[in-house]
């Protein structure tokens, strides 16, 4: 799997997420719980849904929405590069 696979899997579980009628411009440095109208909690569903799709474990404890201390909203990017960070601890990222 290459970081391209990763960036577009999580956008397109990211407009999943999206109000139906709604088709959002997702780039890397959007941010889901503020700029694309979803919620932090919603980040506890990605976690799953990204972890299914891509083989790749997220740790119970880590919301991908939010920093690891909670303080802040994380970009597509970070999401992306947090996910790459996993697979590559798996030994499943071809490319970073």
């Amino acid at each position: 799997m290459t970081k391209e696979e990763i960036k577009t899997t999580v956008v397109q579980v990211i407009r999943g997420y999206c109000d139906a009628g709604k088709r959002p411009a997702i780039s890397a440095h959007s941010r889901p719980v503020v700029d694309l109208g979803l919620e932090s909690r919603d980040g506890v569903d990605f976690a799953c849904d990204i972890s299914a799709r891509l083989g790749v474990l997220v740790p119970y404890e880590v919301n991908p929405f939010v920093s690891d201390d909670g303080k802040r909203a994380r970009t597509v990017g970070e999401i992306v590069n947090l996910l790459c960070g996993y697979a590559q601890q798996r030994g499943e990222l071809v490319h970073a």
